[in-house]
């Protein structure tokens, strides 16, 4: 358990370093991009490359709070978790 919430710390700091927000603190790592069209296509554009992410977007958050919903594992090492960062970095919508 520790090592999980380790990775997605790192995960977290990773992404924030790259200029995303994120929130919570625990292996559930919501990255925020606020518009839902965003969202939707963000997540497509992921899930093209691989990548098992959802879009959570209103009305199951509030409006301006739409989000990529991660859901990491105690298999998801740093390799992979970078690997997701420079995707997630290199996406443009």
């Amino acid at each position: 358990r520790g090592k999980l919430l380790e990775s997605a710390q790192y995960f977290r700091d990773a992404l924030k370093n790259k200029g995303f927000q994120t929130r919570g603190d625990s292996q559930i790592v919501p990255l925020i991009t606020a518009d839902n069209f965003k969202t939707i296509e963000f997540a497509k554009r992921l899930q093209v490359k691989g990548y098992w992410v959802l879009p959570i977007r209103t009305p199951t958050v509030p409006l301006g709070e739409a989000r990529l919903r991660f859901s990491l594992s105690f298999y998801h090492n740093r390799e992979i978790m970078e690997n997701l960062v420079n995707d997630i970095s290199s996406i443009k919508i």
